[in-house]
């Protein structure tokens, strides 16, 4: 069996190879983050408007598009769930949650989201990740997108991903 950490890193490459043309497309200086520590407090890249403004990306994807976010509230390698999950760990400016199957892109303002989720989580079923063996415990809320796309408004949009090699030359 593919453990989650193996699997989930699958569908990130292809994630990243499907988003990166319009990641590069609408931001400017677009860099990965390399630093571990910085990955894990942060984001997965840094990039600028086109206002000359820095901000920090987040990518999350997941292989099949369900009309939900996972929004992990807590995650621990001890099994332990005190530690917070990257919903609330995070200081990225933008999460980019991406589905691959449907190659839809929601670009959410996270701060919004982070604030949004502390006063109406408990509205929503709390699960444990059990969609694939791994060694951490991680914890989430399962919210419909409709649900954080009224609540958000213009800070969360939606954007079909067209494939950008369809259209190159033989």
């Amino acid at each position: 069996m593919t453990n989650a950490y193996e699997k989930a890193r699958t569908i990130e490459q292809q994630a990243t190879y499907e988003l990166m043309p319009w990641i590069l497309s609408t931001f400017n200086n677009v860099n990965p983050i390399t630093d571990k520590d910085r990955q894990y407090t942060e984001g997965d890249f840094d990039a600028e408007t086109s206002d000359s403004r820095r901000i920090v990306l987040e990518l999350k994807s997941e292989a099949k598009h369900t009309g939900n976010l996972f929004l992990e509230t807590h995650s621990s390698a001890d099994g332990n769930v005190s530690s917070p999950g990257w919903l609330f760990k995070l200081k990225a400016d933008s999460l980019l949650y991406y589905f691959v199957d449907t190659k839809m892109l929601y670009a959410i303002h996270l701060p919004t989201l982070q604030k949004w989720a502390k006063e109406h989580l408990d509205e929503y079923r709390q699960v444990e990740q059990k969609k694939y063996s791994q060694q951490n415990r991680t914890v989430g809320s399962i919210v419909p997108i409709s649900d954080i796309q009224k609540a958000l408004g213009s800070r969360m949009r939606a954007v079909k991903i067209e494939d950008p090699f369809t259209d190159m030359p033989q």
